[in-house]
């Protein structure tokens, strides 16, 4: 009987052990990677470019940027910084996650170089808080094609104290029809304890997913940017986060045609833009709402457009009559929702909308073309937050007219009296 109780007792010890030796180990590789991770934070860049002086510099939290501390928009890149330490010389592998959807709509779409929007960042303050970062020797490397992407921008991967020597494919998880996260795995070498990664996370563009799937339709704060494994150690719950508040939502220019009296007649414009991003099409083609067919349209919207001054011409075949009268623009904030005074001038003589644009700004302009043969066009009008106006003379043909009449009757006369 004692000894059937010494080997329960036996039994019982060797059971706690084994699970106690187990749950340790698997800590110990989980604190591993988890203890590495010195530094995981994102650049808080204030009203896009930094705070004070020129340049400015990032404020590099790990919580949460927002309406209060950043100002980014669609097609920028988050700048992430990561520091390993208590690295043994050799060889080591990272995985970093990234949310790519969110009930369908895009958010990190795919990682890119750090300075890609945000080049203003000094060294000094790229490295601030890691003692001798700014002497590190770097190194980069380009990251892989994503099939996912759209219209995927090559970037690369920068590393302080080390080199990378491959990147994996990415790794899928769930779908783009409803959330979805990719991950990708770095190898890298070094004979240092400390490392340090740079890279940007690109924010989806409404000029890549169409209107409405872009990032800044999204609510709460779906962009985060994950730390999930180093040397095959899980790492635990390390991501940086972005709220929608922070995204100021791309611009936008609607431009409609408007024929007096209604006419089946197709217009031709050029546009051109001094600022970030271009209009495209240019040329493009508009036709009053009465046109037969949706092509071309009565309205052209572009989306994703960047603070800059825009141009829109329209050209006149000779010899018609189609003169343009007017050009009116209204637009509203996008958030919040309300009314705002553009800023627009218009040259009626030149046919030409020159029009300056701000982010989080929907602007939309109406061309009205008056279809007369006795209307001559004296005068154009520029204004600023003004909606233009011209001089017509209706009827001066017809003054032409008494005047010619007159020389015939004066003529006949002259010849009849005279002669």
């Amino acid at each position: 009987m004692r000894k059937t109780i010494w080997i329960y007792l036996s039994v019982i010890l060797l059971t706690f052990a084994l699970v106690a030796v187990g749950t340790f180990t698997v800590r110990a590789a989980g604190d591993a990677g988890d203890g590495n991770v010195n530094i995981f934070s994102q650049c808080a860049n204030d009203d896009g470019d930094g705070y004070g002086g020129n340049p400015g510099t990032c404020n590099w939290i790990n919580g949460a940027l927002n309406q209060n501390n950043s100002t980014y928009t669609e097609g920028d890149a988050v700048v992430h910084r990561l520091l390993l330490t208590g690295l043994t010389p050799g060889t080591h592998t990272l995985e970093i996650a990234y949310q790519t959807t969110k009930g369908g709509k895009h958010a990190y779409d795919y990682l890119m170089s750090w300075d890609y929007s945000e080049g203003w960042i000094p060294l000094s303050n790229l490295c601030e808080g890691i003692v001798g970062c700014t002497d590190w020797p770097q190194a980069s490397f380009q990251f892989p094609v994503d099939p996912n992407a759209v219209n995927q921008i090559p970037g690369n991967m920068t590393i302080f104290n080390g080199t990378i020597s491959s990147m994996s494919g990415y790794t899928l998880n769930g779908d783009y029809s409803g959330d979805s996260r990719t991950s990708l795995t770095i190898t890298f070498e070094t004979t240092a304890d400390q490392v340090f990664f740079v890279w940007g996370g690109h924010i989806a563009s409404v000029l890549d997913w169409g209107m409405g799937n872009s990032a800044s339709n999204i609510s709460g704060e779906p962009y985060h940017m994950y730390i999930t494994y180093l040397d095959g150690a899980s790492i635990g719950n390390r991501d940086n986060q972005v709220s929608t508040a922070a995204l100021v939502p791309p611009g936008e220019l609607t431009i409609i045609k408007d024929a007096i009296p209604d006419y089946q007649r197709v217009f031709t414009y050029t546009a051109t833009a001094d600022a970030p991003t271009m209009l495209t099409p240019s040329p493009f083609y508009l036709a009053d709402d009465n046109y037969p067919t949706t092509n071309p349209p009565n309205t052209i919207t572009f989306p994703g457009l960047l603070d800059g001054t825009y141009t829109i011409t329209e050209s006149i075949a000779p010899n018609t009559s189609w003169l343009l009268v007017d050009v009116t623009c209204t637009a509203i904030s996008r958030i919040p929702e309300a009314s705002i005074t553009p800023s627009y001038t218009v040259d009626l003589y030149a046919k030409t909308l020159n029009l300056d644009l701000t982010l989080n700004e929907k602007m939309t302009c109406t061309f009205v073309n008056q279809g007369s043969t006795s209307a001559i066009q004296l005068s154009s009008f520029s204004g600023k937050n003004n909606s233009s106006s011209s001089t017509l003379v209706f009827g001066l043909l017809a003054g032409l007219g008494l005047i010619l009449t007159g020389w015939v009757v004066n003529k006949k006369f002259i010849r009849n009296n005279l002669g």
